[in-house]
């Protein structure tokens, strides 16, 4: 069974200033599909919003990348599930 994460925003802002460190390999393993992203939308949403953000002078493909990643490779969730849909 492949591992589920799911990655704090500050890790993507970490991985987006630089493609060295922890951060960085995380989002390899993402992209190697080693382990899967689950987000929800209001994650992706957040993502985009501090990803976007004009005062980190973040490089704009690297974001576009991140965000593309995020969105192409997470596994989306609900961020409220119903908790009578809840199994056992």
């Amino acid at each position: 069974m492949i591992p589920r994460v799911v990655i704090d925003t500050n890790i993507l802002v970490s991985a987006a200033i630089t493609r060295q460190g922890a951060p960085a390999a995380v989002l390899d393993l993402v992209a190697a599909h080693r382990v899967t992203l689950c987000v929800s939308q209001p994650i992706l949403a957040e993502y985009e919003g501090v990803l976007l953000r004009p005062k980190l002078r973040l490089n704009p493909e690297r974001v576009r990348w991140l965000l593309d990643l995020a969105r192409l490779e997470g596994g989306t969730r609900d961020a409220n599930p119903d908790p009578q849909s809840v199994p056992g």
